[in-house]
């Protein structure tokens, strides 16, 4: 009888340990169930208030290359006489039917229509450069003659030379125009001398930036002085070149539309450089406008700041089940340009996980502002460590 009792006990001990062994296999072996990020409302920076100085006359405004819109417009929304501005858009519509692959471009031998022209302009009374027949030019050359010393005469040789006559020029520049989705600008010849040549502030701020991404236009506005052959020195019309960053672009005077200028300036905000454009229109006089110019382009400068979002910023909340706890934090800092009092956003993709270490990372966090994005790494705080045989073995349901 002991000894069946005794093979008994030993039976149910041997069932149970068989049964244990059992349930920790596969206690032990079941996966950890992934944790899923909570979002944090990271405090992002804003910028503080800009105050932007225009014109007291006429129209005037600035924008930045890159920027679908300008930072600021103000006077005369319509339509206005733009001048000798006038010849940034030939330039621009010459060069898209005739362009500089290499050197100076083609060459043209003056004829007496070229010289009739510059005839005119002395008759006229409108600035112009020499253009004697049979002097042989570049293209480069009429464009320095065109853009440095305003000469309206070379601006009419360009239009038939690109086009065969003033009349197909027309055609062409109201065709580019449109193509560029300049709808308040007008052409109706190409030196500026006629008052229906007008356009808006929108508008010359995108011709602007048009020229300055054209390597031959850009380079051509930027110089002070233009070696003309036949002629010789010729002297730019723009006295704010090399003032407070400016670069460029083009003045204009015409009676109907006073003194204008559109101009270019670099400027260094924190770590990176931004490309302005500007214009003012209808000033009493060039001195006028040019103050004018230097007030407005410093006080949108000013009105730029670098914000910058620091490393370790938390976007997301890790906890698991078994109790460890991290955050998701930017990897790195960023810095974001941003103009006046607009506020940094935040787009997270954040991915699950169940166990992982310290500055693994889980994801990203797209940040932006209306000029810049900086995308930067998420990634964990502190570890999320598996939580070991007992929890396991406690936790069969996970």
């Amino acid at each position: 009888m002991r000894r069946r009792i005794a093979v008994g006990l030993v039976g149910l001990l041997g069932v149970g340990a068989i049964g244990l062994g059992g349930y920790s296999a596969v206690a032990l072996g079941l996966p950890l169930p992934e944790t899923a990020p909570a979002a944090v409302a990271a405090a992002l920076p804003s910028g503080a208030e800009a105050a932007p100085q225009p014109a007291p006359f006429g129209s005037s405004g600035i924008g930045m290359v890159g920027r679908s819109e300008p930072l600021v417009v103000a006077g005369d929304a319509a339509p206005r006489p733009i001048a000798s501005i006038t010849k940034v858009v030939t330039a621009l519509v010459v060069l898209d039917r005739m362009p500089i692959a290499e050197g100076d471009g083609p060459t043209r031998e003056l004829t007496a229509q070229d010289e009739a022209y510059y005839q005119d302009a002395i008759a006229n009374a409108e600035s112009r450069a020499p253009a004697p027949e049979g002097s042989v030019i570049t293209e480069r050359d009429a464009l320095e003659a065109m853009l440095v010393s305003s000469s309206s005469n070379h601006a009419r040789t360009l239009a038939d030379w690109a086009f065969g006559s003033q009349e197909a020029f027309v055609a062409a520049a109201a065709e580019w125009l449109a193509a560029n989705g300049l709808t308040g600008t007008t052409v109706v010849e190409p030196s500026g001398a006629d008052p229906r040549n007008t356009s808006t502030i929108p508008d010359l701020i995108r011709i602007g930036a048009l020229a300055l991404a054209d390597p031959i236009t850009a380079g051509v506005v930027a110089q002070t002085t233009a070696d003309l052959p036949d002629v010789g020195e010729l002297t730019s019309t723009n006295a704010l070149l090399g003032v407070d960053g400016i670069d460029g672009i083009k003045t204009g005077t015409l009676d109907e539309a006073g003194a204008c200028l559109l101009f270019s300036a670099d400027a260094v905000v924190g770590s990176r450089t931004v490309t302005l454009v500007g214009a003012v229109l209808g000033g009493p006089d060039h001195d006028a406008v040019d103050a004018s110019v230097r007030a407005l382009l410093a006080s949108a400068v000013a009105g730029f700041q670098e914000l910058t979002v620091p490393a370790g910023t938390a976007f997301g909340d890790y906890r698991t089940t078994w109790g460890d706890r991290a955050a998701a934090v930017t990897a790195a800092d960023a810095a974001l340009l941003v103009w006046g009092a607009e506020t940094v956003t935040a787009d997270v993709a954040l991915d699950p996980v169940t166990t992982a270490a310290s500055g693994a990372e889980v994801g990203r966090v797209v940040l932006a502002t209306a000029h810049d994005t900086a995308t930067v790494p998420l990634v964990l705080s502190a570890a999320l460590d598996d939580p070991g045989a007992g929890w396991r073995w406690t936790h069969p349901e996970r």
